[in-house]
């Protein structure tokens, strides 16, 4: 049994569409991945529903009002409230290729995945279970293929390339070149001739045959200027003309070349504290700001443990089951995270090549700078009660440190480095906390 569903009718019937599929006794077998996000679940945490389970109205009694008339348009209303617009299909052929098995999260299944390096991710598929990020994501699905441009703006190292790949990768020009290009990294001097091109001879230097341009390279495609905030002034203007007669000429040059792109652009800061400021044209920023779409930081993020697991299957490219041990999952949680996702890829990526063939990652492969920068959470017991760190007054979690590093250089008869390991920090670390509380003597 094949249901096609949406929340709004119109996308019936388009590449939107949620597709679930569930046998004749109910049982959720495979959806897309359109369906799993409008369902706000993923394909392991939907094995144990059934359709019964999902919808107020029973399967029996859907199929009774498809028999007469299979093509008719039905609203099926789910536990939560939300109603979908849908068509069912009774014993039809569906394409496996477009459709996710659902399943339990076992090694098999997990070397299924393929590498994010070898396939071309889509923004349903960054969506974990954060509710800031699943409104986020279906915000961008809904333009995808309204040629609106995109600003994207989150802290540096929130994925903010990768979410602008993602929306390329849904959009009408998915089979035309993604080029970024990073408005900050580029000398002030050459970031004109790498937007714009040049013809050969325009300036001292200049390749032989010329340059095309990020702009031209772009073409049927996607361009995504990164830290735009970065630009220089006087090329904004610039830009602005090429975004609005969609032209562009090269340095040298009295060709103009007609093109056909998409604009997607990033900053990590508010852009319109710049146009504020002055320093970004306000008639540019509303040329690029179509749509707005903040990402959330890590540390605010509620999937941060299905987003390392994500991680990890990556580095892994799927060959093996890593998984992380409880206190890793304790420390994760609480870290501040202030290199955000790029971060948590560098200390896994780490932690899976100091693990070796172990398929389990432990406070021992995590590095002391990381620890160090976990401060205090880094050492608390589990035992530790949230309410007392959140009402932490009067250094409260300083004494609450103190009775920990004590308590475990108690039980590791007063061995520094052995204390050091149980609390997975460096022994340097943990001398210095331990001239902090000023009642030891090493």
């Amino acid at each position: 049994i094949v249901i096609n569903f949406h929340l709004r009718p119109e996308y019936l019937g388009t590449l939107y569409e949620g597709i679930a599929v569930f046998s004749p006794d109910g049982r959720f077998i495979a959806a897309n991945r359109s369906a799993l996000l409008q369902l706000g679940s993923d394909r392991f945490r939907m094995d144990s529903q059934t359709f019964n389970s999902l919808f107020r109205l029973s399967l029996a009694r859907l199929l009774d009002q498809i028999r007469y008339n299979p093509h008719h348009v039905l609203k099926l209303t789910l536990f939560s409230g939300t109603e979908f617009f849908c068509r069912v299909r009774s014993g039809a052929a569906i394409s496996p290729s477009t459709l996710l098995p659902i399943c339990s999260p076992t090694r098999e299944v997990i070397r299924l995945l393929p590498s994010a390096k070898n396939r071309e991710i889509l923004p349903e598929e960054l969506e974990l279970g954060d509710t800031r990020m699943r409104g986020l994501i279906a915000k961008a699905i809904r333009v995808a293929g309204h040629d609106i441009p995109i600003m994207i703006e989150g802290e540096s190292g929130t994925g903010k390339e990768l979410l602008a790949h993602a929306l390329h990768n849904a959009g009408p020009r998915r089979d035309g070149p993604f080029i970024p290009i990073n408005c900050a990294s580029v000398p002030e001097g050459l970031i004109e001739s790498e937007l714009f091109g040049y013809q050969e001879g325009a300036f001292t230097g200049a390749k032989r045959k010329g340059h095309i341009g990020k702009i031209r390279e772009a073409d049927k495609g996607t361009l995504f200027l990164d830290e735009i905030g970065e630009m220089p002034l006087h090329l904004q203007a610039r830009l602005l003309r090429v975004l609005q007669d969609r032209t562009v000429t090269p340095l040298g040059g009295n060709t103009s070349y007609h093109i056909d792109l998409s604009i997607l652009c990033a900053t990590n800061r508010k852009v319109r504290d710049a146009v504020s400021a002055g320093s970004f044209r306000e008639d540019l920023y509303y040329r690029l700001n179509g749509l707005l779409l903040t990402l959330p930081n890590l540390r605010e993020r509620e999937d941060k443990i299905l987003l390392a697991e994500k991680i990890l299957r990556d580095i892994s490219g799927g060959d093996r089951n890593i998984t992380l041990h409880p206190d890793v999952i304790r420390i994760f949680e609480r870290h501040p995270w202030p290199g955000n996702i790029r971060q948590m890829h560098n200390i896994l990526r780490t932690a899976v090549a100091l693990a070796d063939e172990r398929n389990l990652i432990t406070l021992d492969e995590l590095s002391e700078d990381f620890m160090e920068q976990a401060g205090p959470f880094g050492c608390l017991e589990i035992s530790c009660e949230p309410a007392a760190l959140k009402n932490n007054k009067d250094g409260l979690l300083t004494e609450i440190e103190a009775k920990h590093i004590l308590a475990v250089l108690d039980k590791t008869s007063g061995n520094v480095a052995a204390a050091a390991r149980v609390m997975g920090i460096g022994r340097n670390t943990l001398y210095r906390k331990l001239k902090n509380i000023g009642n030891y003597s090493a």
